[in-house]
């Protein structure tokens, strides 16, 4: 399993789609799937990192719940998969990534690891921040010597240094120039003709 994104939550209402995402996607995470975008919503919770939606459905449209999901207490990085071809108003929709079906493997492979390096970067920035802001705090109120003879303080350090690190390693992850420039090609052009491809991926 990804040690980026554990949990993918997928909603279409293809149902042909839905499979061939879960097979996709199952071999590296935990995958749930549901038929519409009221039902996504319904279930969204804290342990969905990644949620994959179609644009067009029944109820709740890809679009709705992308601004729900936007305004809501949950954060999961959002990947829009779809046959509408984007215009001017994807600038609208709270999307962390859009792909344009038909799409194969490897691109929502590509896509769903990219977002979830984005988030988990996000999440390592904020923490990253709070321990540097409660270690200057410490440093400019109190004496440095108090300071090097306590236990909690070196901890910190210690905290902080790791968590540099792995905000540095999310980083060059989710700017991975190589894995943008494929998927964004992919976005373009479509997947090339490949007699071994789901025709599902191609609806």
């Amino acid at each position: 399993m990804s040690d980026t994104v554990g949990r993918v939550m997928v909603a279409d209402d293809d149902p042909d789609l839905r499979e061939c995402y879960r097979l996709w996607l199952g071999e590296s995470y935990d995958v749930v799937t549901v038929a519409d975008g009221d039902t996504a919503l319904d279930r969204l919770d804290e342990t969905v990192d990644v949620l994959v939606l179609d644009r067009e459905m029944p109820g709740s449209n890809g679009e709705t719940v992308a601004r729900n999901v936007a305004a809501g207490p949950f954060e999961p990085a959002v990947l829009m998969i779809s046959g509408v071809e984007p215009d001017v108003d994807l600038l609208d929709i709270p999307v962390d990534e859009y792909l344009t079906k038909p799409v194969d493997r490897d691109a929502v492979l590509s896509a769903v690891e990219r977002v979830g390096v984005v988030t988990q970067f996000q999440s390592e920035l904020q923490e990253l921040f709070a321990l540097a802001s409660r270690a200057a705090t410490l440093e400019s109120a109190v004496d440095q010597a108090r300071l090097d003879d306590c236990g909690e303080y070196a901890r910190l350090l210690s905290r902080l240094r790791e968590k540099r690190s792995a905000v540095d390693d999310a980083l060059d992850r989710a700017t991975n120039v190589e894995s943008w420039q494929t998927t964004f090609e992919a976005t373009l052009t479509g997947p090339e003709s490949d007699p071994s491809q789901s025709s599902a991926a191609r609806q």
